[in-house]
């Protein structure tokens, strides 16, 4: 805004002094006026806040004589989403002295403790006593060396002094960035009688003022790590893939310079003038997304059997086992199947101090990985530990708004205005915020905020239609029979309930329909890029954290499968013994919501939203997150013996 651009941050009151009595040759200056207030000003500079408090003042002495000292402080805060602020320090006010006052300032990170020390001193001049003043200032060694100097003229009337110029803040989250002034005016003590000065005035303002000078780093040099091990330099950034070594890199600024991620760029924190010089080492960055390829069974360019037929029993189809690549919204997405043990990642601790483990459904077309839960204290494959909870999907199952995620009453639909919670979204909001706050860091942590959970709400009211973009008028409302696109994708077809076989799972979620209403987002997400295109799915926007449950389709393609019998279904890795919920509608017919689940045999199955059954979240590790081992050193890589863990985390 333009008024910003002209802002003026004003600091209260320098000096105030009603009548000065300072006089070379007289052995006593008396002191009067209305003291100093202290200010605290808040304003907005670019997108940030800033913050300035404090005074320059001259304490009322009774006896102040020339050459006498005073430091002050200033407080500056920046408050806002790491801005770097240029801005100069001036002085604004009336000096109606006929003696010059010399300033010195300095600027420091803390604050601290700052005092004149002042004895009274005399001598004979010119047949007379000349009275004045010397002063040491305690722990002036503390302050470093002063920014800037100068004089503030003599009988100047209206005038302005700058007393920094270009300075930097970097604005960071509250409580925000401080630094501190402190200026040191001085009283000289010249030579000549100062009894002009008897009764004269000294006041004025501390202003910051927005600066116009831009901030520049001089990058000195720049190595890159080679293949083995030894670092080379080079005359540009490396491209994409590579990350910042902060242990050998160092800016003469004293800061250790730090990386973007998401800009793929150089972040220097604290920039404290321009022309910063840095040295720079990049070492190359291998993300989960590889990591966890090199170190899994992967099928590339092979398609599993999805005819329901093809295993009966504890099997799962043809003994697949491993990695496959399959397409979402976002590109290529790689998941796990069949009776895996390679998928562990150990990442977070419970409010009791007990290690979580997961398990890695897939790697989602963006590159962020989506995990599942499986205990806390020990990695879970079965048992009651799998789960965090068992809850309803929904307290009602008499409107197709009971197969939501989130809705609207009266809709089927609820996101962004007077949505409901599901039973089962609350559970799961209540326990997120109790164990993995750390780790969320309000998306500054290793969990994604963009990537979001299909609750697929499309379909059709007749079990015969194929699953399509659009919801007809009549289907997805009210108490009409509706049957959901799972459920026309995985399970039966026609008058006579038969097997869909084979069954046609997917990963994409954004149709035309419910792009924004079915996709579920954490309420600040920014949007993720549609198979590298500039269009973004940013879905609802309005999940309080971003968790959500598995879906049928995913459970298919890790192995799996829907039938009308009670047949076990225990040769894939999502089998617990234990029933729990998909995020999955299922149908609404005959006056209730049905919801998709896991059973205790493994089969994927249906019930009523008022079902109690286990629930076991589902999170997204961001993409460029690097992943270890527990016991790198050991065999077994990514197994619940030996976990992937997220890297430079305990």
């Amino acid at each position: 805004m333009e008024k910003n651009k002209r802002l003026l941050i004003i600091v209260g009151v320098l000096l105030l002094f009603g009548g000065i009595a300072l006089a070379y040759y007289v052995g006593k200056t008396l002191l009067e006026g209305n003291g100093a207030s202290v200010k605290v000003i808040t304003a907005n500079i670019k997108n940030s806040e800033l913050r300035v408090e404090g005074t320059l003042e001259f304490e009322n002495y009774p006896d102040m004589l020339p050459g006498h000292k005073q430091p002050s402080a200033i407080k500056v805060t920046a408050i806002g989403d790491n801005e770097l602020i240029p801005y100069n320090v001036v002085w604004n006010g009336t000096n109606g002295l006929g003696t010059p006052l010399n300033f010195t300032i300095y600027k420091v990170s803390k604050e601290l403790e700052i005092k004149a020390k002042c004895e009274q001193q005399s001598k004979r001049v010119d047949g007379g006593t000349a009275i004045f003043e010397e002063c040491s200032i305690t722990n002036e060694e503390s302050l470093g060396t002063p920014i800037g100097s100068g004089t503030i003229s003599a009988n100047s009337g209206a005038t302005s002094v700058v007393l920094a110029t270009d300075e930097f803040i970097t604005s960071t989250e509250e409580p925000g960035t401080e630094v501190y002034y402190y200026v040191i005016l001085e009283y000289p003590n010249i030579n000549g009688s100062q009894n002009t000065d008897m009764g004269e005035n000294f006041d004025g303002e501390v202003n910051i003022k927005p600066s116009d000078i831009t901030p520049d780093i001089e990058i000195t040099a720049m190595y890159q790590k080679g293949e083995d091990g030894t670092y080379e330099e080079v005359d540009s950034i490396p491209s994409e893939g590579y990350t910042l070594n902060v242990g050998e890199s160092s800016c003469n600024n004293g800061i250790t310079p730090a990386w973007d991620d998401d800009n793929y760029g150089l972040l220097v924190k604290s920039l404290n003038k321009s022309g910063t010089e840095c040295e720079l080492y990049f070492d190359k960055q291998i993300f989960a997304k590889d990591t966890i390829i090199d170190n899994s069974n992967y099928h590339e360019d092979e398609t599993p059997n999805f005819d329901g037929t093809a295993c009966i029993g504890d099997c799962t189809y043809q003994n697949e086992n491993g990695l496959y690549k399959t397409q979402d919204d976002f590109g290529d997405s790689y998941y796990f199947r069949g009776t895996v043990n390679d998928n562990w990642v150990k990442f977070g601790t419970t409010s009791d101090d007990k290690d979580i483990y997961w398990r890695i459904i897939r790697i989602n077309g963006d590159g962020t990985i989506r995990l599942i839960y499986s205990g806390s204290g020990s990695p879970e494959k079965t048992g009651v530990n799998t789960q965090i909870d068992s809850s309803y999907f929904n307290s009602y199952i008499n409107n197709n708004m009971y197969v939501g995620y989130e809705y609207k009453l009266g809709d089927m639909h609820g996101y962004k205005i007077e949505i409901t919670k599901s039973i089962i979204l609350q559970k799961l909001n209540d326990w997120f915020s109790k164990n993995l706050l750390e780790e969320w860091k309000d998306g500054e942590g290793q969990m994604d905020k963009n990537a979001g959970f299909c609750n697929d709400r499309s379909g059709s009211n007749n079990n015969e239609t194929s699953w399509s973009d659009t919801m007809p008028d009549s289907g997805g409302t009210g108490t009409t029979n509706t049957f959901y696109g799972a459920y026309l994708r995985l399970t039966y077809k026609g008058d006579s309930p038969t097997i869909n076989n084979p069954a046609n799972p997917t990963l994409k979620c954004s149709t035309n329909y419910n792009k924004n209403k079915d996709y579920f987002t954490y309420e600040n997400a920014t949007g993720i890029k549609q198979n590298g295109e500039e269009t973004k799915i940013t879905g609802t926007q309005s999940l309080d954290y971003p968790v959500g449950l598995i879906t049928a389709d995913e459970a298919t393609f890790a192995g799996g499968k829907t039938g009308i019998n009670n047949s076990t279904n225990k040769g894939y890795w999502l089998y617990t013994n234990q029933y729990y919920w998909t995020m999955t509608p299922y149908y609404f017919y005959s006056d209730a919501s049905y919801m998709f689940n896991i059973e205790a045999s493994g089969q994927i199955h249906q019930n009523t939203s008022v079902a109690s059954y286990g629930i076991r979240p589902v999170i997204n590790l961001k993409a460029k997150t690097e992943l270890t081992f527990e016991h790198p050193d050991q065999a077994g890589k990514g197994t619940s013996e030996n976990p992937y863990i997220v890297k430079g985390v305990e």
